[in-house]
């Protein structure tokens, strides 16, 4: 999956809430959006509570996004589906393609890929950049719908035409691999490292792909361990799954074998099936002690965390 991090649908978000041309009390917004940098979530929600009352559908739906994506203390599946839905219902794109988001990765309610792109259909026909991005990634891999990577194709390149990073470095990937146009390496490169910016850390992962395996550059595995390194912090499963790999092997640096194993364990405990393979691979190599090394370096990481 390529969705949109969801960082930066909460600086979206919160750019919709800071607009004074989306509601008719920006003084309100901007207080709003203020606690929610402090992150003082019971202020904000009030502010948005009085705001949705009056009919503000833009508050409902920001108000679902809270008590999906807020801190522990103030999540709440129940209502995070009951404010998104509301504001998606009354056609807000920005709650349509949240609730795609929340259905494409299973968040409050049960994964189901189907309903994703039916959502991120209802946002995109609005012109939600990122559902646009969303429904291309969806059309990419197959997952809700017949896979079609043309289609793909063309969604990423209208959201890359729009600005939308995601969209501008999966545009570059399908130009590197020849994905359904023709493989035109410089492009495709271009627009991987033009997306991959520290606004956009997770995108890191695709420009560290290009370095590893020469795409559309001279193979350098000393930057690809960079790039890794970066998008592996977010959370990427697979960053953290080539980063380690890269450093158990000593490619791009000296090998270190209990660092590869925390970042591999990491992509495995999300999930990730390549990881979870890597893992018992290098497990079955290495010495007891590494992989004890490595398993205090990842319950020391996870509990500073």
């Amino acid at each position: 999956m390529t969705d949109m991090t969801l960082r930066a649908i909460f600086l979206l978000l919160l750019a919709a809430i800071l607009n004074p041309a989306l509601g008719a009390a920006p003084e309100t917004r901007e207080d709003a959006a203020k606690a929610l940098l402090r992150g003082d979530y019971k202020t904000s929600l009030q502010i948005l509570q009085k705001l949705a009352d009056k009919g503000d559908i833009e508050a409902a739906g920001m108000i679902g996004f809270i008590y999906s994506q807020g801190s522990e203390s103030v999540r709440d599946c129940g209502q995070a589906l009951s404010w998104t839905r509301k504001a998606a219902d009354k056609g807000e794109p920005r709650s349509q393609r949240n609730y795609g988001v929340m259905y494409a990765n299973g968040l409050c309610v049960k994964q189901d890929y189907a309903q994703a792109v039916r959502w991120y259909e209802l946002a995109a026909a609005k012109g939600d950049i990122s559902a646009i991005t969303n429904l291309g990634a969806l059309y990419q891999s197959g997952l809700g719908t017949k896979q079609d990577t043309l289609k793909a194709v063309e969604l990423f390149r209208k959201a890359a035409d729009a600005g939308d990073a995601t969209a501008q470095s999966n545009l570059g990937m399908a130009y590197l691999n020849g994905t359904s146009v023709p493989v035109d390496a410089q492009a495709g490169f271009a627009l991987i490292k033009k997306a991959a910016t520290p606004k956009n850390r997770e995108l890191y992962f695709n420009l560290g792909v290009a370095y590893e395996r020469g795409l559309g550059t001279p193979r350098n595995p000393e930057e690809a361990l960079k790039c890794y390194k970066l998008a592996a912090e977010t959370g990427h499963a697979g960053a953290q799954t080539n980063l380690g790999t890269l450093l158990a092997s000593g490619m791009g640096s000296k090998p270190d074998i209990p660092a590869g194993y925390m970042w591999i364990a990491l992509a495995a405990s999300q999930g990730n099936e390549l990881a979870k393979e890597k893992l018992a691979s290098l497990v079955s190599r290495v010495s007891p002690g590494e992989v004890v090394e490595g398993q205090r370096l990842l319950a020391d990481r996870k509990r500073n965390r």
